[in-house]
């Protein structure tokens, strides 16, 4: 009877191990990764992101938001991948959204960071990309982060603009 259940065995031992191999080689429980948990916003994002809450509170803000998110190439453009290529790795600080979903405006926090050369070279490529979606942006400095009224007041005049342009649109489609 042993004999009969020796290749089996023998199986069964060498799958276990084959399963280990493959295990430890894909990082398994034995191997120790290097990842630690980082915070998703700076100090200047946090105080922004719960002013934005608090002065908006009828949009929706998204914090780190992808720019694959809310901008696309259009459809039928040559070298399509080529152009998303130029910012599906880039991110905004905030999308500020209607409740439907649909974006109202990008608000980026500068702070000194965005003063040195490839940093301000990667916020110009950024900006004439939203820009040319048709999106707006709000740049507000980090320190100090506008007041309340202010942020209020910008968001105002993005909403106001909007709506002015629903109605001429309107109107001109209506001939």
């Amino acid at each position: 009877m042993i004999q009969h259940w020796s290749p089996f065995a023998f199986i069964a031992l060498f799958v276990v191990i084959l399963a280990a191999v493959i295990v430890r080689r894909r990082g398994g429980a034995t191997e120790k990764w290097p990842f630690e948990k980082k915070h998703v916003l700076s100090e200047s994002e946090q105080a922004a992101y719960w002013r934005l809450r608090h002065v908006a509170p009828d949009f929706i803000v998204l914090a780190q938001v992808a720019m694959s998110a809310f901008v696309d190439v259009k459809r039928g453009i040559q070298q399509r991948q080529g152009y998303r290529n130029r910012f599906d790795k880039k991110f905004v600080d905030f999308a500020l959204c209607r409740k439907d979903g649909s974006i109202l405006a990008v608000i980026e926090i500068d702070d000194k960071s965005h003063s040195s050369g490839k940093r301000t070279e990667d916020d110009r490529v950024k900006d004439k990309i939203i820009e040319a979606a048709g999106i707006p942006i709000l740049r507000w400095k980090a320190t100090p982060l506008p007041s309340e009224e202010t942020m209020r007041s910008d968001i105002a005049a993005l909403t106001t603009v909007q709506s002015m342009r629903v109605t001429v649109d309107d109107k001109l489609s209506r001939g």
